[in-house]
This record gives structure tokens, C-alpha cells and sequence, in this order.
């Protein structure tokens, strides 16, 4: 505070204390601010290693992060984005491991890239020729299938070889695709229109299995590996979402999933299909029994509440059904958070948490501290009574 006599200024201590917390305050928010937007905090895509010993995820950034589960380290980060024009916004949407050292990136532009991932190089790069809404690896791990919803129909390249070795044309007339889905083998892909009229096609043979009338307005679709159930999300708004359990060879429906608060937004089979793990947008991961349509479990909190899923989930199961890694973040810009959770698949049990950015514990702290700063402030100003007139100041 200023002083009268002399004209110099004297700091109280708490002043000094305000002025020094004020300083922490500022600190602590540029560093959570850098964190915010330097490091990865959506993850939009999971990939397990054949052995179920490797675990890659694909961030929002474009950035590949590379974990070897069993010996809890992480073996590599490298970015998958391109430099080249619209390039430099499109992340890795799918990731297909090869084998334990090579890893395949597809991104959402086109780009297919091949990487070492214990080290991160690059081995080599190809170009899809139409922008992919769906991807799978086939069995082998050597040809590589893009479904193209412009052309409605789908590339098939060999990825060693980086050539194209073929095309699958599926439009039948001028019916608008509105759902698709590859199998997790990429052996079989279903497509479904508008009015509720589905294909199922063998990708690899190029044929057309089975056709058959679902439902209309169905937007999300999964296919078990072994190509015989169809899991079709029904309805988008959070009222109306549920899950319609298909027999293909039968021709009828199953069972219907109930019990979403939120719209449906993630499914995938486990490799036996016998478990199905759906996820919606208000926090729920439910598995399910396909065999008789049931539900096994919800993965919990210890609050006893849903998985905090937000915008968006990535669900992959391990090689061997006993896992399912959850990749989940949410839609806020600043108050973020994200995480890529193991768990067991028998008991509902968190194994492990693979990756975590979570910042809503330092938001929440330095919103706080700039609460109690700015009332101490109030506080310590009222504290000093009425300014003080200098010398030679007219009455």
C-alpha cells in the first residue's frame, strides 16, 4: 500500500501472501492450460496385438501411443497425421496390428500408413482412392478392405505390397446406405438402407450371402465374427436408443437390448460372440449375453455409476475375450478429461488404467483457488478503511 509520508509503497504480509498465491494461481493455469492442449485426450480408436500382450491407441491428434501390457511400459509414440493439406486435422480412425512389431494406421482421409511400433518408423505409405467409412483387416492380416459410402462399394489392397488388388461393388440401385459394418476378421461386411433393406456380403469371396428387411432408421451397426448375429442400434435420441439382437441365418430378431439412458454410440462383439459390449452417450458400458439376450453386467465405478463414457467410447476385447479395453472422453473443451481402462469381462472388475489424462481435479482446485483469492482480496481492501488524502489536497 502506498505510504503518505514518504511516497513509497509497503507491503503487508498478506499482501505478500495474496500477491504470491495470485502467482501460484496464474502458474498453475498456464501449466493445466499447455497440458490441455499439448497432450492427447481423446482416443478414437484401440487395437490389441494377436498375443494380447500390445495395446495401440489412436488419439484425436493424431498421435499413436504403443503399450506392452504385460510388461506395464510404453513402447512408442509417433504420429500417424499427415502434413499434407486436410490432412493435418485427420487422426488415425483404425488401427489393425499385423503382428507384434507392425502396426497399420488408416486415417479418415484416406492415408494408410505401415509402422514399427516398438520404435515408431515408418515403413511404408499408401493412398486409399476414396475416402473410407469403414475399414477392416482380412484374415491373414495381409489384404486390407475400405468401404467408400460415394461409391458404395469397397477397395480391397495388399498391404505388404501397398497394390490394389481389387473392387466390390454393392450398390444395387440408387438406395442411400445409411449403416455399414465389417466383422471384427473383416471376413463379412452388412450394409443397410434407409427403409430397413440389409446385405450381407463375404468380402473376400465377393458375393452377396444374405439379404433380409430389419428395421427402418437403424444407425449403428456390429457384426460377430462368425458373421451369424447382427447388433442394429434402433432409434438416436436417448428416449428411444436400443439394440436390436439379429439372427442372420434365421432371419429373425433375437432379442431387443433395453435399458440405454443415452443414445447407443459404440458396440463390438467378443471374438466367440458371445458377449456384447454397447456403450451410450450418458456414461453406460453394458455387456451383454447374445445367447439369450440378457445382460451380464454394467462396468461400474466404485459410486456404483456408469463408466463416464461422454461424447464418445472406443471398446476393443483382447484376442482371448477375457478383457475389454475402454477408451472414453468427453466433449468439453476445457473441462477434459480421458482414459483408456482395462477390464475383466467374468467379473465387471477394473484390471488396470492404461492411460489417463484426467484434468478435472487441477480445473477444479485452481477455480477454487481464484475463489478464495479474490474474497481474501475483497476482504484485505476493505480491511484498510478510506484512501488517504496526500499533502496539498484541497479541502
Amino acid at each position: 500500500m502506498a505510504d503518505p509520508e514518504n511516497g513509497r509503497f509497503r507491503f503487508s504480509l498478506a499482501q505478500l501472501m495474496l500477491t504470491v498465491t495470485l502467482c501460484c494461481l496464474l502458474l498453475g493455469s498456464g501449466l493445466t492450460c499447455r497440458r490441455r492442449w499439448t497432450e492427447p485426450f481423446a482416443p478414437h480408436a484401440l487395437a490389441y496385438s494377436a498375443d494380447g500382450e500390445i495395446l495401440a491407441a489412436g488419439f484425436g491428434d493424431g498421435t499413436v501411443t504403443v503399450w506392452d501390457l504385460s510388461a506395464h511400459r510404453q513402447l512408442a509414440v509417433f504420429s500417424a497425421r499427415s502434413t499434407r493439406g486436410i490432412e493435418l486435422l485427420t487422426s488415425a480412425a483404425w488401427l489393425f496390428p499385423l503382428d507384434t512389431d507392425r502396426l497399420v494406421t488408416v486415417s479418415g482421409a484416406g492415408s494408410v500408413k505401415l509402422w514399427n511400433v516398438r520404435t515408431g518408423k515408418l515403413l511404408g505409405a499408401f493412398r486409399l482412392r476414396e475416402s473410407p467409412e469403414a475399414v477392416a483387416l482380412l484374415p491373414g492380416g495381409k489384404s486390407l478392405a475400405a468401404w467408400s459410402e460415394y461409391t458404395d462399394s469397397v477397395e480391397l489392397w495388399d498391404v505388404p505390397s501397398q497394390t490394389k488388388i481389387g473392387v466390390l461393388k454393392l450398390r444395387k440401385g440408387w438406395e442411400y446406405p445409411r449403416a455399414r459394418a465389417f466383422s471384427p476378421d473383416g471376413r463379412f461386411l452388412a450394409k443397410g438402407d434407409e427403409e430397413g433393406s440389409f446385405d450381407l456380403w463375404d468380402v473376400g469371396a465377393k458375393q452377396r450371402l444374405s439379404s433380409f428387411e430389419l428395421e427402418a432408421d437403424v444407425d449403428l451397426l456390429a457384426i460377430s465374427p462368425d458373421g451369424t448375429l447382427l447388433a442394429a442400434v434402433k432409434g438416436s435420441f436417448p428416449s428411444d436408443s436400443y439394440i436390436i439382437l439379429w439372427d442372420v441365418l434365421a432371419k429373425k430378431k433375437r432379442a431387443d437390448l433395453l435399458g440405454y439412458g443415452g443414445a447407443v454410440e459404440e458396440q463390438a462383439f467378443s471374438p466367440d460372440g458371445g458377449t456384447l459390449a454397447a456403450a451410450d452417450s450418458h456414461g453406460t458400458v453394458k455387456l451383454w449375453n447374445t445367447d439369450t439376450g440378457t445382460l451380464r453386467h454394467t462396468l461400474a465405478q466404485h459410486s456404483g455409476q456408469g463408466v463416464q463414457v461422454g461424447k464418445g467410447a472406443e471398446l476393443e476385447f483382447s484376442p482371448d475375450g477375457k478383457t475389454l479395453a475402454v477408451g472414453t472422453h468427453n466433449a468439453f473443451p476445457l473441462w477434459s478429461w480421458g482414459a483408456i481402462r482395462l477390464w475383466n469381462v467374468a467379473n465387471a472388475q477394473q484390471e488396470a488404467v492404461v492411460w489417463s489424462n484426467d484434468l478435472r481435479a487441477e480445473t477444479a482446485v485452481l477455480s477454487l483457488g481464484f475463489v478464495v483469492w479474490f474474497f481474501l482480496w475483497r476482504r484485505q481492501r476493505k480491511s484498510r478503511g478510506p484512501a488517504v488524502r496526500g499533502r496539498g489536497t484541497s479541502q
